[in-house]
C-alpha cells in the first residue's frame, strides 16, 4: 500500500511555517482604476482578481463602491460604512 503525503499550507499560521509567507499588498490608485476600467468593459471579477493577484471579493468591493458613489474609492478609507 502506498501512502501519499500532501502538504497543505496553513495561511494563518505562518509562524509555524516560515517558508510560507502571505504578503499584504495595498491597492494603488492605478490598480483601482484598472479594476474599474476592466469591469466597465465587462471583464469578470475573477479574471481581474487573477490579473491583479487579489481576491475576487476585493474586486467586487471596489466595483460596488464605485457603482454606489460614481467615484473611485479612496485609498486608506474604510470600504464599508455601517449606519449609526
Amino acid at each position: 500500500m502506498i501512502i501519499h503525503e500532501y502538504i497543505v499550507p496553513k495561511v494563518f499560521r505562518t509562524r509555524f511555517y516560515p517558508e510560507i509567507s502571505v504578503q499584504s499588498v495595498k491597492l494603488s490608485k492605478r490598480k483601482i482604476r484598472y479594476i474599474i476600467n476592466h469591469r466597465k468593459k465587462g471583464e469578470s471579477c475573477e479574471t481581474i482578481a487573477v490579473d491583479m493577484k487579489l481576491s475576487r471579493r476585493r474586486v467586487e468591493q471596489i466595483w460596488k463602491q464605485y457603482k454606489e458613489t460614481g467615484k473611485e474609492p479612496k485609498i486608506g478609507i474604510k470600504m464599508v460604512s455601517f449606519p449609526a
